[in-house]
């Protein structure tokens, strides 16, 4: 048995959706990279195709599409995130992740110096698409938005919306709370899924009042996962950190979350494992669904169509828990339903003469 299973940890998941491990649904990941090197995560080296976008001569246009690039990761935020989802356990001590089964594609989207700038993120999107990716997961805010990349968005999130691909984001700390339900890029896309997760003093600061962002899909309780998220040997780097908020960011700050040569291969130096890891496990969960039905049509002998937007998360939102139910001093790895009726603010122009 693995140290932590991340597929059975998780306590709403219907056992059926749980068995499939995610089989035959294809997962691209959009991160800082993956350390291939750590055991639980060897068998991607065989198995995933790999792209580093903002390496020198990368382009999409062309065919076949190089997919053995190397993507080592210096800073350790795709590594831990990749680990929830795709990670199998070689011994007692690994870790197993929620949809092992899965087939993955491995897109570094930032540049040697960490930064995630929007053109990578792009470019990692149309890899995503022209592999045919079922899901995408991404778990930081890229950065250097410009105006003139407004078409190639437009275009971008179309050709996402039109082959049902499911878009997981993680949530900017700041998009939790919002009275005018408005989320960061990419979050704020009307195809993308945002998660988030929930911690004793945002259900204090917020909870209580109904001010969760009626856009959220799910909400996964605070995980420590110091002991339990595969990382690389060393992924400390002096020039880069991870927030877990923006995921890979140019940075002078030392990261919380990087790893020292003196700790251990299977561990990783992190206080708090927030809104990436959420929105890794939610992507997981979609996994699931999605390769259940997949199943469940090859056995009836019939086309398995891919759910829209709607049709998914109303599949999902049958199995979350009333975040009501949600105990700060108590908590366990269960999917939460934020609260709904988030009432507008009032202003000026509303209040009465």
């Amino acid at each position: 048995m693995p140290i932590f299973d991340w597929n059975n940890i998780i306590k709403n998941i219907p056992p059926e959706w749980r068995a499939t491990k995610g089989k035959g649904v294809r997962i691209a990941i959009i991160d800082s990279g993956v350390d291939l090197s750590h055991p639980d995560l060897a068998h991607l080296k065989e198995t995933a195709g790999r792209f580093f976008v903002a390496r020198p001569g990368f382009t999409t246009t062309a065919d076949p599409l190089p997919a053995d690039d190397d993507i080592e990761d210096a800073v350790g935020h795709g590594t831990k995130c990749t680990s929830v989802l795709a990670a199998r356990t070689t011994g007692a001590e690994g870790l197993a992740g929620m949809a092992p089964e899965a087939d993955y594609l491995l897109i570094k989207a930032t540049d040697m110096e960490g930064r995630s700038r929007n053109t990578y993120f792009l470019e990692a999107l149309a890899v995503a698409l022209k592999k045919q990716a079922e899901i995408i997961v991404v778990s930081y805010v890229p950065t250097e938005k410009r105006k003139n990349q407004d078409t190639q968005i437009k275009n971008t999130f179309t050709a996402l919306a039109a082959g049902k691909v499911v878009l997981c984001v993680a949530l900017d700390n700041t998009d939790l709370f919002s009275e005018f339900n408005k989320l960061r890029y990419p979050a704020d896309h009307e195809w993308a899924v945002a998660t988030g997760v929930v911690t004793d003093r945002l259900w204090k600061n917020g909870a209580n009042t109904g001010a969760f962002n009626s856009k959220v899909a799910a909400l996964l309780p605070y995980v420590n996962t110091s002991y339990i998220v595969a990382a690389s040997k060393s992924v400390k780097n002096d020039n880069a950190s991870v927030s877990e908020s923006t995921g890979p960011v140019a940075s002078e700050q030392t990261s919380t979350e990087s790893v020292t040569s003196d700790q251990q291969p299977s561990k990783i130096a992190t206080e708090s494992a927030g809104n990436s890891i959420a929105n890794a496990c939610f992507a997981g969960l979609v996994a699931l669904y999605l390769a259940h039905l997949k199943q469940t049509a090859e056995e009836e002998v019939r086309e398995y169509v891919a759910p829209d937007k709607a049709e998914l998360l109303t599949a999902l939102a049958s199995i979350l828990a009333p975040l009501d139910e949600f105990d700060p001093d108590n908590p366990d790895y269960r999917f939460y339903k934020p609260r709904y009726e988030v009432a507008p603010a009032t202003t000026a122009s509303d209040t009465p003469a």
